[in-house]
C-alpha cells in the first residue's frame, strides 16, 4: 500500500522508449559481480536509464560507472536490510571544495554536501522508477554516495590535497514522506543513515545533525 502511495505521488513516469538513447549510458552502469545484482540490472534497466536520462538533462555529476543496485551490506542493522533486499545507488562527486575551517568536523562537512547534492538527485530521480520497481517488496530506498575536495587555505581551495567520501541511505517510507511534503529536508537527513571517511578508508557511521 505504502508504494501505491507513493505512485501516486510521483508524477507520471518516464518510460525508457520514449526516449532516443544516450551514447554513454553503459558506461555509467555498474556491473554486477553477483547473480543477485545482475537479475537486478535486467530487471529494472529502463529505470537505470531514466535515472541516466534525468540526471544527464540536469547536468548533475555522475561518477562513471555510478548507477546501480547495491544490497546495502554496510548499513547492517540500521537499515534493518533483509535477504533479498537491494537500495538504488548513485555516486555523484560534490565538485566543490568545502571549507575545514568553516565546517570543522567530517560530520558537519558530510551534512554541507548531502545538503546541497540530496534535494537535486531527489527530483531527478522521482521520475526515474519505473512501476514495476517501486512496487517490488525488497526495494529498500536510494543510496546517494558522494567524493568532495577539502581545503583549509586559498591554495588548497585552487589545488585540493585532501579528499573525503560518504553514502547517505535514505529509507524509502522516509523518501515518500519527503515527497508528499510531509517532512522537511533537514528531516530526511537527519533520519536517514551516514557513513563517511577520509578518501580510501572505509567509511563509518557519522551522525551529520548534531
Amino acid at each position: 500500500m505504502r508504494k501505491i502511495i507513493f505512485l501516486i505521488s510521483m508524477s507520471v513516469l518516464l518510460l525508457m522508449g520514449c526516449a532516443k538513447p544516450y551514447n554513454n549510458f553503459s558506461s555509467y552502469v555498474f556491473n554486477p559481480e553477483n547473480e543477485h545484482g545482475r537479475v537486478l540490472k535486467s530487471k529494472y534497466i529502463d529505470s537505470l536509464y531514466s535515472a541516466y536520462k534525468e540526471i544527464n538533462q540536469r547536468a548533475i555529476p555522475l561518477q562513471q560507472p555510478g548507477l546501480g543496485f547495491t544490497s546495502g551490506q554496510r548499513c547492517g542493522d540500521l537499515c534493518n536490510n533483509e535477504a533479498g533486499d537491494f537500495w538504488f545507488y548513485i555516486v555523484s562527486p560534490h565538485e566543490k571544495p568545502v571549507s575545514s575551517g568553516r565546517y570543522e568536523s567530517i560530520n558537519r562537512r558530510a551534512y554541507e554536501v548531502f545538503r546541497k547534492k540530496v534535494p537535486d538527485i531527489i527530483h531527478a530521480l522521482k521520475y526515474a522508477p519505473s512501476e514495476k520497481l517501486i512496487k517490488d517488496e525488497h526495494f529498500e530506498g536510494i543510496i546517494i554516495g558522494a567524493t568532495w575536495p577539502v581545503y583549509g587555505s586559498i591554495g588548497e581551495y585552487l589545488n585540493p590535497k585532501k579528499y573525503e567520501e560518504g553514502d547517505i541511505f535514505i529509507p524509502f517510507d522516509l523518501l515518500e514522506k519527503y515527497v508528499k511534503y510531509e517532512i522537511y529536508m533537514r528531516d530526511l537527513l537527519c533520519g536517514s543513515h551516514v557513513f563517511a571517511s577520509d578518501a580510501g578508508k572505509q567509511p563509518e557511521p557519522v551522525d551529520i545533525c548534531t
